[in-house]
């Protein structure tokens, strides 16, 4: 039991600091969403562009509608700390109950048939803090190259 109130001591701060964050003055370039500061994605260009989105699934689509440029740096928000991480080292938690843009979608009462938000994907720097996560809150740990960053999603596969 105290490790479990240990645990939600530990995350639930950040949820709260997710959910305020999200009131943020960006869109996602792809779904159009508040970008969440908390678990932004960055794409920097090799042509000295630069491309937001309000997490790495949607950052991931970015890359994939890309045509041909080059993206130089790749950054995420580890979620544990809110800060930039290289996101081709970074871990991240996949279809954890955290839906963190569904939660905003519903309260604007928007309906949608395919989120391309979804299944959710959590950046994480530590191991430690992504595992910790995973048993409070489920979902697959992954890698960038095991999520295939940057290809044409499989739509059939989201809920």
């Amino acid at each position: 039991m105290a490790t479990m109130v240990r645990r939600m001591t530990l995350f639930l701060p950040i949820l709260v600091a997710m959910a305020l964050a999200c009131r943020a003055e960006r869109v996602c370039d792809v779904c159009g969403r508040d970008e969440c500061a908390g678990l932004a994605f960055r794409i920097e260009y090799a042509d000295g562009g630069a491309q937001e989105t309000c997490c790495p699934r949607c950052g991931s689509h970015a890359l994939a509608e890309a045509r041909g440029r080059v993206a130089a740096r790749l950054l995420a928000r580890d979620f544990a700390t809110g800060k930039p991480v290289d996101a081709r080292s970074a871990l991240y938690v996949e279809g954890s109950e955290v839906e963190h843009c569904r939660v905003m979608n519903e309260q604007r009462n928007q309906e949608l048939h395919y989120d391309r938000c979804l299944p959710s994907l959590i950046a994480f720097a530590s191991e430690e803090q992504a595992l910790s996560f995973v048993r409070e809150h489920g979902g697959r740990l992954r890698t960038f190259e095991d999520l295939k960053f940057g290809q044409a999603p499989d739509v059939s596969a989201t809920r």
